[in-house]
């Protein structure tokens, strides 16, 4: 996976540059609806996500997504007689191509795809200490100790951007990486 995103990488660098006259974006967000969720879950550092998009034409662009989120688990008492939780802290990084269409002078939408790479960084902690459980293997545990510590994904996304001037405008989406639901800002360069 590592070595076709970067040869796609290089591929749209290098169709970036035969292109200068085409606009690049630089978009921020803010997710509202979490991938980890439910009432379990605390939410410790909300879903963040940064992109670099280049417009290839009117309606197709190319870019470079990083999201982060990490969320803890409530305590729960385990059959060892451990009070344990979980925390996750995710980091995703992608290439990211998407379809637009301008609506009006001030609304386009979107949608496209992430190909991309998401690390998890999950330990299991004693809820009275915060001291790391080292689990012996085929022990019961809130997770597995020996699940991978990254792969590959993919998702999709559709959203919109109100523009606020010739620079900024106001964006939002549904799926893609870090959450299911985002909101945020993005800035066109020439």
């Amino acid at each position: 996976m590592i070595p076709l995103t970067m040869l796609c990488l290089l591929m749209a660098i290098s169709i970036m540059s035969a292109q200068s006259h085409k606009k690049l974006s630089i978009s921020t967000s803010i997710g509202i609806v979490p991938t980890y969720t439910g009432k379990n879950v605390k939410t410790e550092v909300p879903p963040l996500s940064i992109h670099l998009d280049y417009k290839l034409s009117n309606n197709f662009s190319l870019g470079a997504y990083a999201g982060y989120t990490a969320a803890t688990s409530k305590p729960r008492l385990l059959t060892d007689g451990i009070v344990s939780q979980v925390e996750n802290k995710t980091a995703n990084f992608a290439l990211r191509g998407a379809f637009h269409r301008d609506m009006t002078d001030k609304l386009a939408i979107h949608g496209g795809i992430l190909l991309g790479y998401s690390a998890f960084n999950t330990k299991e902690m004693d809820a009275d200490s915060g001291e790391k459980i080292v689990r012996e293997r085929n022990v019961p545990s809130p997770y597995d100790p020996d699940a991978p510590k990254g792969q590959p994904f993919y998702a999709g996304f559709v959203g919109g951007k109100y523009s606020l001037g010739n620079v900024a405008s106001l964006t939002a989406e549904i799926g893609g990486g870090t959450s299911i639901v985002s909101f945020g800002l993005s800035f066109s360069i020439k």
